[in-house]
């Protein structure tokens, strides 16, 4: 990731384990039937061409922040505030967009 940036000395920042899926399987016949999914690539290629997509669109993005989650069981430590609540439904806003009061 740090060639594919053009950053190859950026300090890398190992952060502790999460719960997370440690065997998956799936299939992916019926998804090719019906998508008919480009050739793959290789990961370098693949990191390349993401990088070269955020650096002329996703920096027009802003990330969402939630006022709520459905669970807070098991999240990061870096993911959790003292405002953030559970609800059945999530809900947040664009940061920096005002949000309208319905």
């Amino acid at each position: 990731i740090r060639s594919a940036l053009g950053a190859p000395d950026h300090p890398v920042a190992n952060h502790p384990a999460r719960l997370e899926v440690v065997v998956a399987v799936s299939n992916h016949d019926k998804i090719r039937q019906v998508f008919q999914p480009p050739e793959p690539i290789d990961l370098k290629e693949g990191l390349k061409r993401t990088v070269e997509w955020y650096r002329s669109r996703g920096k027009f993005l802003s990330p969402v922040e939630f006022e709520n989650v459905e669970i807070k069981e098991k999240m990061p430590q870096s993911w959790l505030r003292d405002d953030l609540s559970e609800a059945a439904v999530c809900t947040g806003s664009r940061i920096g967009e005002v949000k309208e009061e319905l």
